[in-house]
């Protein structure tokens, strides 16, 4: 038996008539059937897609709401933090001017003290060294 090109037997499944000698019966009916099924699961096939199409677009449209929503809202968090940093920035550099001026006083003070000590103790010493320098005369 000569082969048939698989596409004529389609076409003769598609249009409903078995071809005259070419093929028996059954094979036919077989034939109508996978064309059948193929146009069932061809058409399923595009209504899947269509659906995934639409659930990809709709969740695109999410994802890019939630997108620009959170853009906003750590746009909103860096503006927080940016002003808490200059709040605190300027905190911080009046705390450093205040101790800086502390510093600077209490050098002084030290600075005094231990002018006095010195003062203190040479005075001493001059007093002891008078008062043993007199009883060293005597």
């Amino acid at each position: 038996m000569r082969a048939v090109p698989e596409e004529i037997l389609r076409e003769t499944a598609a249009a409903g008539e078995p071809p005259k000698g070419l093929t028996s019966s059954e094979f036919f009916f077989l034939l109508q059937r996978a064309d059948r099924l193929d146009e069932k699961f061809t058409g399923e096939i595009r209504e899947i897609n269509r659906s995934v199409k639409e659930l990809d677009e709709r969740l695109t449209g999410q994802l890019k709401a939630l997108d620009e929503k959170f853009t906003g809202e750590i746009r909103e968090i860096n503006r927080s933090i940016r002003a808490l940093d200059e709040k605190f920035t300027g905190e911080i550099e009046r705390l450093d001017t205040r101790i800086d001026g502390m510093e600077q006083k209490l050098m002084q003070k030290l600075g005094a003290l231990q002018l006095w000590f010195i003062g203190t103790i040479i005075t001493l010493l001059v007093g002891f060294g008078g008062i043993i320098a007199s009883l060293l005369r005597q």
